[in-house]
């Protein structure tokens, strides 16, 4: 009915409803939070892992036999880096 759709926006909520939207507000900032950590902690992985393999590169161009090592150094820290921000976004989700 037109008169109900009125009297939903113009009677303030009771007392229930205030608990229901505050709940709601704060379910929305905490997963405000968790992506904008989710995000900090991935883009500082990604900028760690360019380094990592900036320095691979160069111990490749300086000591050419280790490369396959250092390949293999390189991609445990990008995994383990990967871990840790797949870590982070199952705590977080809690």
């Amino acid at each position: 009915m037109p008169g109900d759709l009125t009297r939903f926006f113009t009677t303030p909520p009771n007392r229930e409803q205030r608990r229901a939207l505050a709940k709601i507000e704060d379910q929305a900032e905490q997963a405000d939070l968790r992506v904008r950590a989710t995000g900090h902690v991935s883009q500082h992985a990604m900028v760690q892992t360019a380094r990592v393999n900036l320095i691979r590169q160069e111990a490749e161009r300086l000591a050419p036999d280790g490369a396959e090592l250092y390949a293999l150094i390189a991609i445990a820290s990008a995994t383990e880096m990967a871990d840790i921000v797949g870590q982070m976004n199952r705590r977080s989700g809690r």
